[in-house]
């Protein structure tokens, strides 16, 4: 589990939970999330994600392209990444929607 300062655990591993942090932080128009926060603060759960999408085998190329999202929103000014961040997350939750 990922836990969020001044939040806690998120409920599910992977990005499932991100999906509705993220949606939320969205409809609300809520900069000062904790989830945002964090993204804004350090590289953590950009890494988190990595590590555990890099244990499945079966998600081999599909982890090759998020580490390379990665890697060039880490380059970017820390206060866009959250921006970027969510960009990413609700086009790939766009992509499992069609092919899932």
């Amino acid at each position: 589990m990922y836990n969020l300062p001044n939040k806690g655990d998120l409920p599910y591993a992977g990005f499932a939970s991100l999906f509705y942090e993220i949606r939320e932080a969205s409809l609300f128009n809520e900069v000062n999330r904790p989830i945002l926060k964090n993204i804004m603060e350090g590289n953590w759960l950009l890494d988190y994600l990595l590590c555990h999408l890099k244990k499945r085998e079966t998600l081999q190329a599909i982890t090759l392209f998020i580490e390379d999202v990665f890697n060039n929103m880490k380059l970017i000014a820390r206060l866009m990444i959250p921006h970027y961040f969510c960009k990413f997350l609700n086009l790939f939750k766009e992509q499992i929607n069609i092919y899932v």
